[in-house]
């Protein structure tokens, strides 16, 4: 988990070239290795969607959403940095990088949280979806502003959504 977040870290996912393309890519591979499903969706010509970990329930009950944003606030002076704010540093048992918190971090504990739910033989009772979106950063116009209002999401029947906001 930690390698995996290191890895998320490592990818500049600022503004304004975010590298959305790359984190996807990141995500896709780790659900292939764990055979968890995943689509990508297309919000538009630049942006893109990822949900993972489409598992159906065994029931009919609204989906849970576990979501996360893949852009970090741009870093204007990385000077000011103790350690490269895309470094993915870990010093004295802290984890150094541009989103740790907000919200790469997160995105790596649902992820690997459904994973060792499902490892541990656990049944889901509703369906549960990792997303991640982008332009967060930006006021989310473009990512979950697009993203809730594509078919795709209607298809989901999402009832629930964690994120940053809890």
């Amino acid at each position: 988990v930690i390698n995996f977040l290191q890895e998320y870290l490592r990818i500049d996912t600022s503004f304004p070239q975010p590298r959305y393309d790359d984190v996807m890519g990141l995500f896709i591979r780790q659900a292939q290795k764990d055979g968890l499903a995943y689509e990508v969706v297309h919000l538009h010509s630049n942006y893109k969607a990822l949900v993972l970990g489409s598992l159906r329930g065994e029931s009919t009950a609204p989906g849970l959403a576990l979501t996360h944003h893949m852009d970090v606030v741009p870093v204007p002076d990385q000077a000011a940095w103790k350690f490269d704010p895309f470094g993915g540093v870990i010093h004295d048992g802290t984890i150094y990088g541009r989103g740790s918190q907000d919200m790469k971090g997160v995105g790596v504990a649902h992820y690997f949280a459904l994973k060792k739910f499902l490892d541990e033989g656990g049944k889901l009772t509703r369906p549960v979806y990792v997303i991640l979106l982008p332009d967060e950063e930006r006021g989310g116009f473009e990512g979950a502003g697009r993203f809730v209002n594509h078919s795709y999401f209607e298809k989901l029947r999402i009832g629930y959504v964690l994120d940053e906001g809890i």
